[in-house]
């Protein structure tokens, strides 16, 4: 089993699976946990706006500034 996130971002409507490194800013995404479970922004939200394109951490993972993760 992988340890990695699946991500889908939002287009026209409908979810559609992509790469991490390939979100732009300005896209609204999702990430689900290697068990399928949603991963939960602060607020307990599900979606994302990204505020940066994807970076590598200073702790050499992927990383990414983001708006949202409230509660719908």
């Amino acid at each position: 089993m992988s340890d990695f996130r699946s991500v889908e971002i939002l287009v026209d409507g409908e979810w559609l699976p992509i790469e991490f490194k390939n979100i732009k800013k300005g896209d609204t995404f999702r990430l689900f946990e290697s068990t399928g479970e949603p991963a939960l922004g602060e607020d307990g939200g599900t979606e994302f706006i990204a505020a940066s394109n994807p970076y590598i951490t200073k702790d050499g993972v992927d990383g990414i500034d983001i708006k949202g993760g409230e509660k719908d």
